[in-house]
């Protein structure tokens, strides 16, 4: 102990040299109990942890407490059901060889184990190919009813199908007049839309139209541009309405109403628009002139044939019925079949609906004579799109 006060220093104890003396603390059997248990009360170092507990057994020491757990964990059920028998009908031998010795009880074991059955690789595939010519064979089972077949029969020979839809033409190629030319080419329109392609060729025949197209894929000039075409060719003797848009909501009236005016601000083309909300005096002496077009919605437009003077339909060629679906979601059917009444029975109508339903159905069959039934479905960032 002295030689290591010796190397003490400022930092801690020094080195222990070979020749220093130092005191034996390791308890070997040459220390008494007594003297161990003062050593321990002065201080020296605990060989155990004060709450330390020796196990009794060699098993209690090997014991995992996960062991607890597992109780609660339901056993996976055998979905094999050749192994479970294995399992229970070895397990049945055992008991019955627990008198046996240790060689009988080890080839009970072995006694019901099933061979494994090889598998042909090569008739496995010929079998598949074989199930899978019978069900290319087998006709398809039809899941409609009798009168959904006989409403889909009817449709198919009420509407016609559409011309081979040429996406690559351009407004130029569409044979349209120069004042129409230089109005899209102000609102920077480039090439038509799918639903602009399909159906300004169509609508510029005369044919009636049932189009199925969502908001948004420039569906308002892809009927008010043949309608244009037309009138900028219509005779300038008689003052009538030529040109009937009906929509659900004012503000559609009033978006297609801005769109009509781009279009045709390089014509002499008359625009009115009759909706509520807006000034009445207004409206009714626009309706008096007998402009070319009118855009309303159904309830107004009744409104103004009851009460406006020198106002009428009877002379319209073109009805267009646009988001026709919306249309019967706001009750506006029977307004709409008074008013189909007062419009010339040698019109031409044009319906288009975002969605095609049973009653946007019932009222292209009551509305449209031999209709081109032309599709049209946009999904950002690709155009599908389908004609029939």
């Amino acid at each position: 102990m002295e030689s290591q006060r010796k190397y003490d220093g400022e930092f801690g104890p020094g080195t222990i040299e070979s020749d220093d003396e130092i005191e034996n603390y390791s308890g070997s059997g040459s220390d008494s109990e007594d003297e161990i248990k003062q050593r321990q009360k002065i201080g020296g170092v605990k060989d155990f942890f004060q709450d330390f507990d020796f196990v009794e057994t060699v098993k209690d020491y090997h014991r995992d407490s996960w062991d607890d757990v597992l109780e609660y964990i339901k056993t996976p059920r055998e979905r094999d059901v050749l192994a479970r028998i294995t399992r229970i009908h070895n397990e049945e031998l055992k008991k019955e060889a627990e008198n046996g010795s240790l060689e009988e009880t080890k080839n009970v074991q072995e006694s019901f184990v099933p061979v494994p059955v090889k598998k042909d690789a090569l008739k496995i595939r010929d079998l598949d190919l074989k199930r899978k010519e019978k069900m290319r064979d087998r006709p398809v089972k039809d899941k409609r009813t009798k009168e959904q077949i006989k409403q889909d029969e009817e449709n198919a020979k009420f509407f016609e199908d559409a011309p081979l839809v040429n996406l690559d033409i351009t407004f130029l190629e569409m044979n349209l007049s120069r004042s129409l030319l230089k109005a899209i080419d102000s609102l920077g329109y480039e090439t038509p839309t799918p639903i602009q392609a399909a159906t300004i060729p169509v609508a510029l025949q005369g044919r009636d139209i049932c189009g199925c197209a969502a908001t948004g894929t420039g569906k308002t000039a892809a009927f008010m541009l043949p309608i244009l075409e037309r009138l900028i060719y219509k005779s300038s003797d008689d003052a009538v309405t030529r040109v009937l848009v009906l929509l659900p909501t004012r503000e559609l009236c009033v978006q297609v109403f801005q769109v009509t005016k781009d279009l045709s601000k390089y014509t002499s083309i008359d625009t009115a628009l009759s909706v509520g909300g807006l000034d009445l005096r207004t409206q009714v002496a626009r309706l008096k002139t007998m402009p070319d077009i009118v855009i309303a919605t159904p309830g107004r437009l009744l409104d103004h044939l009851k009460n406006t003077p020198n106002f009428g339909i009877d002379g319209v060629e073109i009805l267009v019925l646009d988001e026709a679906d919306r249309l019967l979601d706001e009750h506006f059917e029977e307004q709409m079949k008074d008013i189909m009444n007062q419009c010339s029975a040698k019109r031409q109508t044009m319906l288009f609906s975002a969605t095609m339903t049973d009653k946007v159905q019932k009222l292209a069959l009551v509305s449209l004579k031999t209709p081109v039934k032309v599709c049209f479905k946009t999904y950002l960032p690709l155009v599908w799109f389908e004609v029939s």
